[in-house]
This record gives C-alpha cells, structure tokens and sequence, in this order.
C-alpha cells in the first residue's frame, strides 16, 4: 500500500500515513496532524530511485501494489476517457481534485517531470522539479460584493452611524479596499 506525507499547516510537522490510493483521496481534506491536531496538506513527492530502467523497468509494480480495488477503478476510469493504461501510476501526479487521474501515468522521469511542471508542483530528490514561485500564481481577486455589504452594515449598526447615500458610497468602497488583499 502507498506512503502518503503530510504537512501540518500549524506546527510544519511531517506525517506519513499509509492507506489505499482510493482512501487518501477520499480523506486527504479531513487529516489532523497527530502532534497538533492542525490540518494537514499533501506533500506531493516522488520515490528516490537513480535511472529509468531501476525506476520502470523490472517487476510488474504499476503503483498500486496490493490495491486491486484502487486498480481495477483507475483502468475503469481509464477506459472511460479512451486513454491507454500505460506505464506506472504516480498519485502525485493527480490532477488537484481527480481521483485516480488517468493523467497520472508515466513511462520515464522525463514524462514526470514534464507533468509535474504543467501542474505548477515540484520535488526534490532523484527527480528534481523547482516548484513555481507562489507569487507568480497570484490574481487579484474581487471580494464577493455580499461580504462588503455585511461590513457595511455592521459597521453602520456597530457605530451608530447615519450615513448619507454619498458617505455609504465612500465607507463601502473603503471596506472594499481594506478587503482586498495587497499583491
């Protein structure tokens, strides 16, 4: 059965939990940390093996070991979106919120790492990926318009005000601002 690590969003702790493919992507949004009980985000990482042919070749090991349940859905899926099950099942190359992705599939440590890159991840180890810069993802976002109008209200209640329709144009837009994340 795989290793799955997880890191605590709280303390930094790193756990590993080992679990069917088919239970970590049912559960991963619900693990706590056994040191802080903080929620826990999924270290996407890969095997440290040296070359291609100790990588892939060898054995029959497809990524699933064991796991015939987790097995027979992912050629299902496979099989539903016309791609060919082929080379080894790599979990961490699911695409965020695909369980059993017929994407995570790869022949080579070229293959990863070029899908690594496509999905913006990285790892270290044998296989080297440099993670995108976390800035370089960031859009400016517009607040959902029923936040600022809560805090419009609130702060008119909590203070007693009675604003003009030209004062409440300018408180709101104020609130909108100090809503709006800097970038």
């Amino acid at each position: 059965m795989p290793i799955y690590e997880f890191r605590c969003r709280d303390c930094g702790n790193v756990d590993e939990r080992t679990m069917s493919i088919a239970a970590m992507m049912a559960s991963r949004d619900n693990q706590r940390c056994s040191r802080c009980e903080g929620p826990l985000a999924k270290i996407f990482s890969i095997p440290a093996l040296k070359t291609d042919t100790r990588f892939f070749g060898g054995g029959t090991d497809d990524g699933f070991g064991n796991d015939n349940r987790s097995r027979q859905l992912f050629r299902k899926k496979c099989a539903a979106a016309g791609v060919p099950v082929s080379g080894k099942y790599f979990p961490q190359l699911c695409r965020t919120g695909v369980t059993l992705d017929p994407y995570a599939q790869a022949s080579s440590t070229g293959e990863i790492k070029r899908k690594l890159r496509s999905l913006g991840r990285g790892c270290e180890g044998s296989i080297t990926v440099k993670a995108p810069d976390a800035d370089t993802d960031k859009k400016p976002y517009k607040v959902a318009e029923n936040i600022v109008q809560r805090e419009v209200r609130d702060t008119i209640i909590n203070n007693k005000l009675r604003p003009t329709p030209k004062q409440r144009k300018e408180l709101t837009e104020t609130i909108r601002q100090e809503l709006t994340p800097v970038t």
